[in-house]
């Protein structure tokens, strides 16, 4: 049986990798966004991945397949666990699809769990490190903490501003 799954690739070979892997024969789909361009002189509405370093291929997982898709020039991995690919439920790709095609605003958004490290990127607040405590609708509530006097401040901020923090 065909399911959806998801294929890591180099950074910023994920169209290369769509066309190698569409010449092997396979179901590619690689969901963009339309950005604004951030050149000196103009802006161009250009289109991106929408998830970059990833695409998402539609195969039966044989042994086959599985080392085909590894060896085509830019792919790093297929995402899953243990030698076990993670299957992506068809509604989240039809969901892409949807977004792929209309003409909305979008933009990626940080997966970020309560308990994350993030620090925040753009805005009056750039540079200020905390950890999330809640997500809410309409913005998170991130803890500041100034450990040598033992207390901390909390803000709330717009998600979209804030990346997690990776601990190294």
């Amino acid at each position: 049986m065909k399911h959806w799954y998801a294929v890591h690739t180099r950074s910023r070979h994920e169209e290369r990798v769509a066309e190698r892997l569409q010449k092997k024969r396979f179901d590619i789909f690689l969901p963009r966004l339309n950005c604004w361009s951030k050149r000196k002189d103009r802006r161009k509405l250009i289109r991106i991945p929408m998830f970059p370093g990833y695409l998402f291929i539609n195969c039966r997982m044989t042994g086959n397949h599985w080392l085909d898709i590894l060896k085509t020039n830019g792919v790093a991995g297929i995402v899953g666990y243990e030698r076990h690919p993670a299957i992506i439920p068809a509604e989240q790709i039809k969901s892409l699809r949807i977004i792929d095609v209309s003409n909305i605003e979008a933009e990626p958004y940080p997966m970020l769990r309560q308990g994350d490290r993030v620090l925040v990127m753009r805005g009056p607040l750039a540079g200020t490190a905390g950890i999330l405590i809640d997500k809410r609708e309409h913005g998170h509530s991130i803890v500041i903490n100034v450990e040598a006097i033992g207390r901390a401040v909390t803000i709330h901020i717009d998600g979209s501003l804030v990346e997690r923090i990776h601990d190294a």
